[in-house]
């Protein structure tokens, strides 16, 4: 039987590269969330505009949006502006 000398071999790894593996796939995750609670909000704000523009978006802890510098045009010339948008999700 042929037991394997390196540890890579049997799947150990340090600690250091658990937390790296995990924090990236928190991070990932993150992101994931942030863009669905991006489309969301946007649909709501702006459900017929022909062209959203924002600045920054902010995904914060608890479900809170922050965004800056937000502007929609809807197909009649319309346009919307505002330079900061909350929202609290539940």
């Amino acid at each position: 039987m042929k037991f394997p000398k390196d540890p890579a071999e049997i799947g150990v790894t340090d600690m250091g590269t658990m937390i790296r593996n995990q924090d990236e796939a928190e991070k990932a995750a993150a992101e994931q969330r942030a863009g669905d609670v991006t489309s969301r909000v946007l649909a709501v704000l702006t459900p017929n505009a022909a062209k959203v523009a924002v600045d920054t978006l902010n995904v914060g802890p608890g479900g809170r949006v922050d965004i800056r510098d937000f502007r929609a045009e809807f197909a009649d010339g319309t346009v919307v502006q505002s330079p900061q948008i909350v929202v609290e999700l539940s």
